[in-house]
């Protein structure tokens, strides 16, 4: 080590390059922000990323006393705008963008409801201070549960635990669906607030919770009584992408409401084929997403007030992978029309599997009902020999 110079602090250090700023600045502008009907292509997506985007992930910042580079890429994964890249998935779903404003990508479903369980606890507590007489102001976020919940009037802790989840399944038989009476009697009890989670789709079985007709109901029950709506569509949001035809108007009629929810989580790697991890959350609640996941304010994580929001204040993470990048090269190469034609050849094989003995497959079908709603989802376990 002998005649090496160790004084960092008197060494000269070089300036970013004047360069980084205006890469970023046309990383910026050349993002697609409408999704194409046609994919543009694979390698045509590779060079738009190569040319145009990852040029902006150096990025400048001003340090105590000099330029320092930065690699935005890694740190907080909102480079290039990523926030954009959700409204390219929300193009997809028709979810309206105008209304959900708050959306972050998320390391899957289970997180993405998690996200939406918290923003909803947030919500009936503050909406419970808001119908008392007087008025109060309740927050989880600033007072913690049990003031928060104190001060709105509330003899039950509106927790997150396991047992306090309360099933309002129709019956034994169809279990995925809503007793809208049972549901009706929960919410109107005084004492205790409830977030209504609905199942875009039920994993095993492929059935449906509910249709457009009962999500109107549903959506109108939790206006009434103050409660918070939110879809879990890690396995059935993806039906949303298929086209308005005869053939596919029964899974149409099954998902046309879930656009009433407070907020809805979904899979990214199940529904757009991206690499894992990969989960997103929409909401129409962007003020009370940012209230409850606010950094705490570390000065290294500190950010510029933007026309986005900031994704440190939208999710759970402040260090991640930029999930967003897969999916807007994903969409961008393949386009709308490839994702719906996917989603239809898969259906199409389901049918033609139910179709199919299970015997001849050495396979047990579920569910075993003949009704028509199941020819367009289907589940196979594997036969067992008596």
């Amino acid at each position: 080590m002998s005649g090496v110079d160790l004084d960092f602090a008197s060494a000269d250090v070089p300036t970013a390059a004047p360069s980084v700023t205006s890469s970023l600045q046309h990383a910026q502008a050349s993002l697609v922000t409408t999704l194409p009907e046609d994919g543009i292509g694979s390698e045509n997506i590779k060079n738009h990323i190569l040319k145009d985007i990852a040029v902006g992930f150096t990025v400048v910042t001003e340090g105590a006393s000099r330029s320092l580079n930065s690699y935005a890429g890694n740190t907080t994964g909102n480079v290039t705008d990523a926030a954009l890249f959700a409204e390219l998935l929300q193009q997809l779903l028709s979810v309206d963008e105008n209304a959900f404003l708050g959306r972050i990508f998320t390391t899957g479903a289970a997180a993405s409801n998690i996200l939406g369980i918290a923003t909803g606890r947030e919500f009936v507590i503050a909406e419970a201070g808001r119908r008392n007489s007087p008025q109060s102001r309740t927050s989880v976020a600033e007072l913690g549960l049990l003031e928060a919940c104190l001060q709105a009037g509330l003899r039950l802790l509106v927790d997150l635990i396991r047992d306090s989840i309360v099933l309002v399944a129709l019956s034994e038989d169809e279990p995925w669906k809503f007793d809208m009476l049972a549901l009706t009697q929960h919410l109107s009890r005084e004492d205790a607030k409830s977030i209504i989670v609905v199942g875009a789709a039920e994993g095993d079985s492929g059935c449906f919770v509910t249709h457009a007709a009962q999500m109107a109901g549903i959506r109108s029950l939790a206006d009434k009584y103050g409660a918070w709506v939110h879809v879990d569509g890690a396995v059935g949001l993806r039906a949303l992408i298929l086209p308005h035809t005869k053939e596919c108007s029964a899974l149409n009629d099954s998902v046309s409401g879930l656009h009433l929810a407070d907020s809805i989580a979904g899979d990214g790697h199940e529904m757009l084929s991206v690499p894992h991890d990969c989960g997103f959350f929409f909401t129409r609640h962007l003020e009370l997403q940012q209230t409850v996941f606010r950094n705490a304010g570390a000065a290294y994580l500190s950010t510029a007030t933007l026309s986005i929001p900031s994704p440190l204040n939208l999710g759970l993470e402040n260090s991640r992978r930029f999930r967003a990048l897969p999916v807007y090269a994903s969409l961008l190469a393949y386009g709308r029309s490839w994702y719906c034609t996917l989603l239809e050849r898969q259906i199409g094989l389901a049918a033609v599997l139910r179709r199919t003995s299970p015997t001849r497959l050495r396979t047990n079908l579920f569910p075993t009902t003949t009704s028509t709603q199941f020819t367009r989802w289907c589940c196979f376990t594997r036969a067992r020999t008596p």
